[in-house]
Formats: structure tokens, C-alpha cells, sequence
């Protein structure tokens, strides 16, 4: 597991050192910083982007010394941790425990601000673009006397106060996913430097060097880009976390009836190496126990940063076209094309030259009658060995696509209205955001 050294933001795993960007937690790790100290006695605003994987788990925590003269089961402290989804701002000045909880659940695989701000007995929470909730002690001291460490993404139990243990789930109590963005009182907190120590932290995979896709909306935005031949349309683009999808039935004219006019388009926009781009089949679920000749399906993948199209037809086998031209987790838009031949298929990507395959029957195409965009659900025939068949083993690209997608589909040289075609859209945003 990665260990960052202490004293070091660089990161070892086996022989190998690289340099932390954006933390990602796994439910054993924890970063561990300076304490906000006497700077946040009476007055702070600590402000964070969170990306969770799980509904529960320790976000930030950081406590004082219990006063001389004071048995106290909870010290002063404050605890920022996600309970059902829900975040919960909790803080002690001495004598009672406040506990400020959002209205709303977030949602896991997404990111999400948070805004957490304690004046005296007051405390405030801020998520996203919710209502803020407060809260108040009726007792016990204004200040907050935090002169113990601040841990992000989980803190050892041992260091919890007894009281909060209580609270928590009692097992894998700390946090899943990505945190970046970390404020204190408007200045930025430097979550890599020297003076940073931490267990079993990554690097988010969603995030390229420097890059992140939450903090910079325009790597997701709907801009135009560079448009290649055939590859501009006025259908509108949607972001996809990993968890959505679009789903079409056979639709009239289908994509595939016509040669050489029949095309899928997608342009897409990552940061991502691996996920599922298009799936489409004659089932939407198989029986293991099938005959492999009924199992006619076609994915089209990331895989390595580099396009992918693997199928199964009437004899079983399975066929591979790939694309090694084009580097697609860039964080910037390109265009893939997959254009039905007379016997076969074609693959381009940013209008370089194609690669075929001229192992697809007729039959192949008019057997088609399930197509999913962006991602497939949770039950979905990617658990059956067909599948794993299809992929070789269950691997990263089985898993949805992370970023935008803009599906352009073409059928006898008409170009379909996608979304008011799809009969199931799952967990899709607009691309700019909003």
C-alpha cells in the first residue's frame, strides 16, 4: 500500500516514488497536518471538495488537550464525517457535544463542496449549493483550543474522542474517495508539504497532474473543441461519474442497416484511463448456461488511454479492434468513430486512418436490440462469463465511463435523436456543470 514518508509529500509503493497531487483515501488512511492551533480560537472556516465512494467515514478531525483541572470524556475538538451520506459537523468547547447534519444526502462517485465555519458556540455547515444548517452549544467555553494534529481522510482511533466513537460505524469508520480543495480562512492548506505525514494514501484517479475534474469546470464543458469531419451535432453533451448511463432499445431506422451510412460517433472528453463507452447486444442479460452462438454483443472501451472495441458473434469467438493513435485521458475532446462496412466495421479516432475488421456477419448487426451509452447498470450482463469472456477477466473497463460524453448516431444518413429515443437515463449531468 502507498505510504507517504514522513517529512515528505512523495509517495513510495514497492521500490517506486511519485509525488502526491490529489489525496485518495481507502478507508486505512488518514493524512496527518499541523493543528489549526490558536489562529481558530475563537473564529474558523475550513472549506474542502469531497469525491465519496462510501456513505460513511471520517472526513477531517482535529482536537485539543483536555484542560487541567477538567475530566472530560470529549475534549475540545471538531469532527467533519459523512454518517448515511448525510454530513455531519460536530464539535465540543468543553461541556456538550453539537451536531450540525445536512438536510440532504450527497451523492457518492460525485464531487461535493463543503463549508464548515465555528464562532464562538456557534457552528455552521455549507454543502454544495444547499441552505446552510447551524447549530449552537448553550454551554461551555467560546474558544476552541485545537493544539492537537488535523487529520484529513480518517484519524486513528485511538486519537477519537470516546464519545464520537459512539457515533461512528464501528468498523472502516474512515473516509473512501478523493479530497482536494482545502481551505482555512480563505488561504489555500497545503496538503503535499514537507510537514505532512500519512498512511496508505494514493493518488484520486480521476485527477491527472495538477488537474482535477471538479475544480475545473471547463475540462467538462460543452466548448466545442476541435471538431473533426462528421463529428459536430447539435446533441447535447452529458457527464457521467461512473455510475450512469443511457439506454436505447431498437429504435427505426436502427444505427446499423445501412452500410457505410450507418455510423455511432462519440465524442468524448476524460481524465480517466479506463471505462465503458457503448454497449450493445441481443440480451440485456445471459445465461451462463447459454449457447455461446446467442450471445452477439459489441463493447466499445477505454482501456490504457486507448480506444477499444471488442465483440462476440454467432461462432463464439472474440474479435479485437484497437486504436493505439490516440491518447484519449487528456482532458480534452475527441472523436470516436465506429462505421458499419459491408462486412464489417471500422474504428477511427480524430479522424486518423481506420482500423477494420471484416469478421462481422450481416446477422451480427439485425441481432442487435439493446444499446447503452455511458455505462450499463449494476445487474447488467457484465457479471456473466460471456462478459469476462469478452474482457478476459473483470478489469477496469468494465466499470462506467468517468467524464463527457456526446453520442452521435447515424442511421440510412439521419441522424437520430438520442436522448429522446433513450428510455432509461441514469445519473446524467450537464456537461458545463450546471
Amino acid at each position: 500500500s502507498p505510504v507517504i514518508l514522513p517529512g515528505s509529500s512523495v509517495e513510495k509503493v514497492g521500490d517506486y516514488f511519485f509525488s502526491l497531487q490529489v489525496p485518495s483515501f481507502g478507508g486505512s488512511s488518514f493524512l496527518e497536518l499541523d493543528g489549526l492551533g490558536a489562529a481558530a480560537a475563537l473564529h474558523f472556516e475550513l472549506s474542502m471538495s469531497i469525491k465519496p465512494e462510501k456513505a460513511d467515514g471520517i472526513v477531517a478531525y482535529n482536537a485539543g488537550h483536555v484542560l487541567r483541572g477538567f475530566d472530560l470524556e470529549d475534549p475540545n475538538y471538531f469532527l467533519v464525517y459523512l454518517l448515511d451520506q448525510r454530513v455531519v459537523f460536530e464539535f465540543n468547547l468543553g461541556f456538550e457535544t453539537i451536531a450540525v447534519k445536512s438536510p440532504t444526502k450527497v451523492a457518492l462517485w460525485r464531487w461535493h463542496k463543503i463549508t464548515i465555519t465555528r464562532t464562538g458556540r456557534l457552528g455552521y455547515l455549507k454543502v454544495d449549493d444547499e441552505p446552510p444548517v447551524t447549530g449552537a452549544s448553550r454551554s461551555g467555553f467560546t474558544q476552541l483550543l485545537l493544539n492537537r494534529n488535523l487529520f484529513l481522510g480518517g484519524a486513528p482511533r485511538s486519537e477519537l474522542p470516546s464519545g464520537a466513537l459512539t457515533r461512528l460505524p464501528s468498523q472502516d469508520a474512515n473516509f473512501h474517495g478523493c479530497i482536494d480543495q482545502i481551505s482555512l480562512n480563505g488561504e489555500a492548506l497545503d496538503v503535499t508539504g514537507p510537514s505532512v505525514q500519512g498512511v496508505n494514501v494514493a493518488n484520486c484517479r480521476d485527477c491527472a497532474p495538477g488537474k482535477c475534474q471538479h475544480r475545473s469546470l471547463p475540462l467538462l464543458s460543452s466548448d466545442a473543441g476541435i471538431l473533426f469531419p462528421g463529428c459536430s451535432s447539435s446533441t447535447p453533451a452529458f457527464a457521467i461519474s461512473g455510475n450512469g448511463y443511457l439506454y436505447m432499445p431498437t429504435v427505426d431506422p436502427t444505427p446499423w442497416n445501412e452500410t457505410e451510412t450507418s455510423f455511432i460517433r462519440l465524442r468524448v472528453k476524460t481524465v480517466r484511463l479506463d471505462g465503458l463507452l457503448l454497449w450493445a447486444a441481443n440480451s440485456l442479460s445471459y445465461d451462463d448456461e447459454s449457447d455461446p452462438r446467442d450471445r452477439d454483443l459489441i463493447a466499445v472501451f477505454a482501456h490504457q488511454g486507448r480506444t477499444h472495441i471488442r465483440y462476440i458473434v454467432d461462432n463464439g469467438l472474440v474479435h479485437v479492434l484497437e486504436d493505439q493513435t490516440t491518447f484519449l485521458a487528456d482532458g480534452q475532446w475527441h472523436c470516436i468513430s465506429i462505421t458499419r462496412k459491408r462486412d464489417g466495421l471500422s474504428l477511427s479516432v480524430d479522424g486518423n486512418p481506420e482500423t477494420t475488421s471484416t469478421h462481422v456477419p450481416e446477422s451480427f448487426w439485425q441481432r442487435l436490440n439493446s444499446l447503452f451509452i455511458g455505462g450499463i447498470p449494476g445487474d447488467s450482463p457484465l457479471e456473466s462469463s460471456s462478459a469476462q469472456e469478452l474482457f478476459k477477466a473483470p478489469a477496469p473497463e468494465s466499470h462506467g465511463f468517468f467524464g463527457c460524453v456526446q453520442p452521435i448516431v447515424s442511421a440510412s444518413g439521419e441522424i437520430l435523436d438520442v436522448l429522446g429515443a433513450a428510455v432509461d437515463r441514469r445519473n446524467l449531468a450537464s456537461c458545463d456543470g450546471r
